[in-house]
């Protein structure tokens, strides 16, 4: 796929629908629990309020929320591809990953890792 386009379930990826499935099966599960399965004996603890399907409905419109605002993504629905380092700052955009790599194995050499010091102090 090319980075000037742009899926139309561009949002399937993003973690607000992950979060926002998992809070609307909770509230599914809770709002059945407190339609169908919530006794006598669990509204007196609870003072006469049906807790099971009051959570069980704001789980479920927190989830809503997250998938619309997944789908509305406020990025615009860029992918990480499209995000260029002419947004980060200028010490960021000025590193290469060559000399990341080669200030990482420089320090590696060197035996900078608290791994090697370890080692060594024990022999």
């Amino acid at each position: 796929m090319k980075s000037s386009q742009t899926s139309k379930y561009h949002y399937l990826s993003d973690i607000r629908t992950v979060i926002g499935t998992v809070l609307i099966i909770f509230g599914v599960y809770l709002l059945f629990c407190g339609m169908f399965a919530n006794g006598p004996e669990e509204m007196a603890k609870t003072g006469g309020i049906n807790a099971n399907m009051y959570s069980g409905l704001a789980l479920f419109l927190a989830g809503l929320i997250m998938w619309i605002w997944a789908y509305f993504a406020p990025d615009g629905g860029k992918s990480p591809e499209d995000v260029s380092l002419e947004k980060a700052p200028s010490s960021v955009a000025s590193v290469s990953v060559e000399e990341s790599s080669a200030a990482h194995a420089a320090g590696m050499a060197s035996g900078a890792s608290a791994v090697g010091t370890t080692a060594r102090k024990k022999r």
